[in-house]
């Protein structure tokens, strides 16, 4: 019916984000057009959200680096702390065998 053709066409100039016929539309990347401001917000509001979700793997980024590197510090402590006590050790052990000759 020619009211249903004209409610599909309407349907078809209505901006999907805010639903409301197109006034200055745009052809968005994906093919459908979007009216120009709710396209335009979207997209920074896309943007931030990157760019915070960037940050923050940017901060576990950092955190998993400081995280590394106290590992790796303590590895080097418990290393020396380790040679420490073999060097003890071993002069126990000569002190010991100089005690019993």
């Amino acid at each position: 019916s020619l009211q249903g053709q004209l409610q599909s066409i309407m349907e078809e100039c209505k901006c999907p984000i805010l639903h409301s016929l197109l006034t200055e539309h745009v052809v968005a990347a994906d093919g459908h057009s979007y009216e120009r401001n709710a396209h335009v917000e979207h997209m920074c509001v896309a943007a931030a959200k990157e760019a915070a979700i960037q940050a923050e793997i940017g901060d576990l980024r950092a955190e998993q680096d400081v995280a590394r590197e106290a590992k790796l510090a303590a590895e080097a402590d418990l290393a020396s702390c380790l040679d420490a006590m073999e060097a003890t050790h071993a002069a126990l052990l000569v002190e010991r065998s100089r005690a019993a000759s």
